[in-house]
């Protein structure tokens, strides 16, 4: 009996083995026929691939990819214009794709590839390789038309991650070489991805390089996407200051991560600062509202920058150097502002910003009174062109009422001595500060001029501490208007804080 079992054994083993050959030259044969089935791509079919196929079915993440390693343009629909299939692999393969124009005279180069796809998936990842020798070359990544990403440096094998929506998507790679140089820039393109990845724990990207937060956000299956530059009195030049999005979300892998830089100490525009420190605000706040000197000097900086434009009577915003801090095509100022006569003031807290057409200037004598005329967007492009804050309500208020006792930014009784109301001097503002400092030291906390905060109020903003042209009892701490973001008018300033 004992041999029987044995002999059993032994035969059902010798099947399995035969069987197992069998399928392994099946897999053999299915892996000449169709590199696809190495899903695993490490050069061998085996049981691996195939669970690593069946997860992709079962949770609705079929991976699309092209690692060129059928030696040709043949497993997609790829439409290529000087790329060429070259004996080069990021991942132990041994194709990719290359660029195969390099004019060394003559007209400049184009060299484009591209392919449409119906796809689930919502992520694109490939790695590429570039030499870009004299900066006279450059890599173009479009998804539908759109320029996601230009690279004009050289870079070594780097793996790149783009969102992308579900349907019908067209990617194409466009490198571009010009003409009359004989060094041989080049693009290498390889191991193309279209997956539906898991969500992953963002990484705090903070005092990091731009690179090192791209490297950490590789490594978490992550990308960076925008980066923007601000100043900051804070964080060191080159540092990532803020990110979206914020550390310790949870999003899906491949997600772009937006970084905000720093460019170090803010050019110097004569903002008197004073230090606070309560439960309501920590910080520190302009002394002062903002002047038309500080404005202008911003115009000035800004137009050079190209984060304005002047149209008309309007300067408006533009994403120039500083993109990221500003509101593209939204006006900031309005350059022929009639001013307000009222009580003894004639045109009171008219614009005094001209613009020659090539540079900002102010009317003689109106320098240190507070801008007016500037929208919510102006003064918010303001402070963010230099890494500053428009204060909120709230903070603004713990400023304005000291130590919680004052009714006025001027203390508990207000008097036309103590602050800029009612419309009392001919130009209607007057020099910032003229009526006194109070509480942690701040001028015009009541009067002069309404004050945009960052605070919203349904599609409006909150703008607070009364003005020249109001009583007493609008410039109490407690008091606030709230105008629609575009206001520009005689009596709407700001002071801003960090």
């Amino acid at each position: 009996m004992k041999n029987v079992v044995n002999f059993t054994v032994c035969f059902v083993l010798s099947m399995l083995i035969a069987a197992s050959t069998q399928a392994l030259v099946r897999i053999d044969n299915l892996l000449m026929d169709s590199p696809q089935a190495d899903s695993t791509k490490d050069g061998v079919v085996n049981i691996d691939d195939f669970a690593a196929l069946a997860d992709q079915w079962l949770t609705g993440n079929r991976i699309w990819t092209e690692d060129f390693e059928t030696g040709d343009f043949s497993r997609h629909n790829w439409q290529c214009d000087g790329w060429a299939i070259v004996p080069i692999s990021v991942s132990g393969g041994t194709w990719s794709t290359m660029t195969n124009k390099h004019p060394s005279a003559g007209d400049d180069a184009y060299c484009t590839i591209e392919v449409t796809l119906d796809t689930a998936n919502t992520v694109i990842s490939f790695y590429l390789q570039t030499e870009n020798i004299l900066g006279c070359s450059y890599m173009t990544f479009y998804i539908n038309g759109i320029a996601v990403q230009r690279l004009t440096d050289s870079l070594n094998w780097t793996q790149l991650m783009y969102s992308i929506t579900p349907g019908r998507n067209t990617f194409k790679w466009e490198f571009y070489k010009l003409g009359g140089f004989s060094d041989p820039d080049y693009a290498c393109i390889d191991n193309i991805r279209l997956l539906t990845p898991a969500s992953v724990n963002v990484p705090d990207f903070t005092y990091l390089s731009p690179l090192a937060a791209g490297a950490a956000a590789n490594n978490a299956g992550l990308f960076t996407g925008a980066t923007h530059y601000t100043y900051s009195s804070i964080i060191e030049t080159g540092l990532v200051m803020s990110q979206t999005p914020a550390a310790g979300q949870t999003v899906p892998s491949g997600t772009a991560v937006n970084l905000v830089v720093s460019m170090g100490q803010a050019p110097e525009i004569g903002i008197l600062w004073t230090s606070v420190a309560e439960s309501g605000f920590l910080g520190k706040m302009s002394k002062y509202e903002i002047t038309n000197d500080q404005f202008v000097r911003f115009l000035n900086q800004a137009i050079a920058s190209g984060d304005i434009t002047v149209s008309g009577n309007y300067v408006n915003g533009a994403n120039g150097e500083n993109t990221g801090a500003d509101f593209a095509g939204q006006a900031y100022y309005r350059l022929d502002g009639p001013g307000y006569t009222y009580n003894t003031a004639v045109n009171g807290g008219a614009s005094r910003i001209n613009w020659t057409g090539t540079s900002f200037t102010i009317d003689a004598g109106f320098e240190h009174h507070p801008v007016t005329y500037v929208s919510w967007y102006g003064a918010t492009a303001f402070c963010n062109y230099y890494g500053w804050k428009l204060p909120t309500e709230a903070q603004w208020q713990a400023v304005a009422d000291y130590d919680g006792t004052y009714n006025y930014g001027c203390g508990i009784v207000i008097y036309s001595s103590m602050a800029n109301i009612a419309g009392i001097y001919l130009n209607g503002t007057t020099v910032g500060g003229q009526s006194g400092a109070y509480g942690y030291g701040m001028g015009d906390m009541a009067g002069n001029v309404w004050e945009w905060t960052s605070t919203p109020t349904g599609a409006n903003m909150v703008v607070r501490g009364g003005s020249w042209t109001d009583p007493s009892t609008s410039c109490s701490v407690t008091s606030k208007g709230n105008p629609w973001p575009l206001a520009m008018i005689y009596n709407l300033g700001f002071r801003v804080c960090r």
